[in-house]
């Protein structure tokens, strides 16, 4: 029988990144040690986006606990703090249980909430990585206050190598409120924090290869698709565009590469899967669809989450340096690059894996794909981790 005793606290990001990169981990501490999660999301509209339009994470939440907004919309800032208060309270009976813990990405770093490290034991405190692909920084000296010599929360978020960072351990730190360390890279660099020494550490390196995540991804898949329209797609015909920010004001070449690329694929006579971001001018986007003059039955917006689209389709087609270019890569699913020659505005990294810098390449990449289409890993169920032992030993399961 669950212990309805045992919870974790989330305090999450506004921006929806933090939750999918903790839900592989809090499925498997779910999985393997029974406790019930309680998110907290403070931005209204970050919120009701998990809720509506990000079915897949939303229904994995909610799977293992709550989701919760103490913001809520049309309604004044009075009652908005009431509600802040009370999902505070909420907070403190749950910590005061035994074997209960709050993770946070620096929100406990930071005022009001570091009022919290203050009455909470913090053992019961974990700092998490934010992201599941981490972001490299190569010059450290950017993220060091220039006038006191000290390094700032925002780059102990990210990742460096050891040489790197080593060159400026003289310089002073911020405090670490939290007893334990989450990351998903050994290279994060709170993991480099002179007080980590202290602190139970745990490199989740398992990510989306997680068990109990892996299963939910395939026993639910079928279900998402459907719910869609997607599942009579042929494969080897079916392509996903995964968009970034559209309508920004600072997305005019972005345009111009994912008209060049509709154009590619129109010619192919493929099917197109469009993953818009969750703040995407879908106005935009079907403006440069129209322009493009691909054929209306062919194109299919989804709000599913990209991993599951990888079940109806060759590959992952980027315009834009989305972090699930990392995320299809180290499942080993295929991440075509388009870049149209604009390499000062594409950026290539680790993730790029098939670049192509003209609608010929382009063309000729994805005629290759088309051939031999990836075995698709969620079927194949070859690549997953169970994750308890590791586990086990930071939440004494």
């Amino acid at each position: 029988m669950r212990d309805k005793k045992k919870w974790i606290v989330v305090f999450l990001k506004n921006k929806l990144i933090s939750l999918d990169s903790i839900l592989p981990l809090a499925l498997e501490i779910n999985q393997c040690c029974n406790y019930k999660f309680y998110f907290i999301v403070w931005q209204y509209e970050s919120y009701k986006s998990i809720i509506e339009d990000n079915v897949v994470m939303r229904d994995m939440a909610l799977s293992i606990g709550q989701i919760v907004c103490p913001s809520q919309q049309n309604k004044g800032t009075i009652s908005n703090k009431i509600n802040k208060i009370i999902t505070l309270a909420n907070v403190l009976v749950k910590l005061y249980l035994n074997k209960s813990y709050i993770f946070h990405f620096g929100a406990l770093d930071q005022y009001p909430l570091m009022i919290l490290t203050k009455i909470i034991n913090k053992k019961k405190i974990v700092q998490c990585e934010s992201s599941l692909t981490g972001r490299y920084v190569k010059n450290i000296q950017d993220s060091v206050a220039s006038r006191n010599n000290i390094i700032e929360i925002p780059m102990l978020q990210q990742r460096s190598t050891q040489e790197n960072f080593d060159n400026y351990k003289r310089f002073s730190y911020p405090i670490n409120n939290s007893g334990i360390l989450i990351g998903f890279d050994l290279a994060w660099n709170w993991f480099k924090h002179p007080d980590a020494i202290s602190c139970k550490k745990l490199v989740f390196s398992e990510k989306r290869k997680a068990k109990k995540y892996f299963n939910f991804m395939l026993e639910r898949s079928n279900y998402y698709l459907n719910q869609e329209g997607l599942t009579g797609l042929e494969k080897n015909k079916t392509i996903v565009i995964v968009l970034g920010h559209y309508g920004d004001g600072q997305g005019e070449y972005r345009n111009k590469l994912l008209y060049e690329a509709l154009t590619v694929l129109k010619n192919l006579d493929l099917n197109i899967i469009i993953k818009p971001h969750i703040f995407c001018d879908m106005n935009s986007v079907e403006s440069i669809v129209k322009n493009s003059k691909c054929v209306n039955s062919k194109i299919y917006y989804t709000k599913i989450h990209p991993q599951i689209l990888q079940e109806v389709s060759f590959g992952g087609l980027f315009v834009n340096n989305s972090t699930i270019r990392c995320d299809y890569k180290d499942m080993g699913f295929p991440v075509i690059q388009y870049n149209g020659g604009m390499t000062d505005k594409v950026i290539t990294d680790k993730c790029s894996v098939i670049i192509c810098s003209d609608q010929n390449q382009l063309a000729d990449s994805l005629k290759l794909l088309m051939k031999n289409p990836e075995n698709n890993i969620l079927k194949e169920g070859k690549e997953f981790i169970d994750g308890c032992k590791k586990v086990g030993k930071i939440f004494n399961c």
